[in-house]
């Protein structure tokens, strides 16, 4: 099977990437993220960072904190607020509320600017032990399956998604991995096919 990427695409896609998780890793070490939420707990950097699929600035940390209280994780947000100086954060807990659309867990937001021209979304969990091993095991196996072929794909169809409207609200990158690696989309078109008969089953 022929990759819907040219040449120079397929250039332009993986030295994105490659930009993207230098800066990402640059937030992580030299601007000390890293080393400040690690003072709380151990953590796992997920996502399109570690999947090497990146085509916005989206990072993805898990930390592996059964006991952190929320004053505590209160706390840890003061100092990122110190450290990155970020246009916003937003807290969710998601702990108690049995049901709830998102993770059991606590939750910052961490927006350094408007995301949609292109600033850092940096999405830091607080998980139970098992919550945080399905998650990074989920990753792991996720990375497991790609290809050069496939990783191309993804790239493309990210790229191309990025901007649209209905991107998070009605589709997300889980909805790009699944219809590539699962369901053989080669292309937006068959992205969108797959999204239509996901959403008629």
């Amino acid at each position: 099977m022929s990759s819907i990427v040219d040449l120079d695409s397929e250039r332009d896609l993986l030295s994105t990437d490659r930009q993207l998780r230098a800066e990402a890793g640059a937030l992580l070490e030299r601007r000390g993220l890293r080393t400040l939420v690690e003072q709380y707990a151990p953590i796992h950097v997920i996502g399109s960072y570690a999947l090497e699929l990146m085509v916005w600035r989206d990072l993805d940390i898990l930390m592996d904190a059964p006991g952190i209280t929320v004053d505590e994780f209160f706390d840890l947000g003061r100092r990122i607020t110190a450290a990155l100086s970020p246009w916003k954060m937003f807290f969710t807990n998601n702990r108690d509320h049995q049901g709830a659309p998102y993770p059991r867990g606590l939750y910052w937001g961490i927006r350094l600017g408007d995301i949609k021209t292109g600033a850092w979304k940096i999405d830091l969990w607080a998980f139970e032990p098992e919550q945080l091993r399905d998650k990074v095991l989920e990753c792991e196996h996720l990375k497991g399956r790609l290809n050069q072929q496939s990783r191309l794909t993804i790239l493309s169809l990210k790229s191309q998604l990025w901007h649209d409207s209905r991107y998070r609200d009605q589709v997300t990158s889980q909805d790009i991995y699944d219809a590539v690696l699962g369901h053989g989309a080669q292309s937006l078109a068959d992205f969108w096919s797959y999204v239509r008969s996901k959403q008629t089953q």
